[in-house]
C-alpha cells in the first residue's frame, strides 16, 4: 500500500517490507478479516490464497506456502509464520543472505 501511494503521489519507492514487517502485515491482514467475517473457519480458509502474496520470494516459500494453503485458523498462520521466522533468523545469523536460493534447510517445521 505505502509502495502503490508513493508510485501514484510520484514520491520515491519505499523500501520493500522485510520478512518480519511483511508477516506482521499478513496477520494485520488476517485480524481484519475476522472482524467481518462469522464463521472463523471459513475466514481462515478463504483467506488461505492471499498468504501466498506475503511469502512470495522467500526463502522455500514453495514449502511454506504448501503449509498456508492448509491451515483452518489463523493460529496456525501464526504457529507457521512464528517457526519459520526461527529458522529463517538462524539461518541468516548464519551468514546466508536473506535472497540466497540455496535453502533446503530452511523450514517451516514446528521445532
Amino acid at each position: 500500500q505505502n509502495q502503490a501511494r508513493a508510485l501514484f503521489n510520484g514520491e520515491p519507492m519505499p523500501a520493500t517490507p522485510g520478512v518480519h514487517e511483511r508477516f506482521e502485515i499478513a496477520l494485520g491482514h488476517a485480524r481484519m478479516v475476522q472482524t467481518y467475517e462469522t464463521d472463523p473457519i471459513g475466514a481462515a480458509i478463504e483467506f488461505r490464497k492471499h498468504l501466498g502474496w506475503y511469502v512470495k520470494g522467500l526463502p522455500n516459500s514453495a514449502d511454506l506456502r504448501a503449509k498456508l494453503h492448509q491451515v483452518r485458523d489463523f493460529a496456525e498462520v501464526e504457529a507457521i509464520f512464528t517457526n519459520y521466522l526461527a529458522f529463517y533468523d538462524e539461518y541468516v545469523d548464519r551468514g546466508a543472505k536473506a535472497d540466497d536460493p540455496d535453502v533446503s534447510d530452511l523450514s517451516c517445521e514446528a521445532a
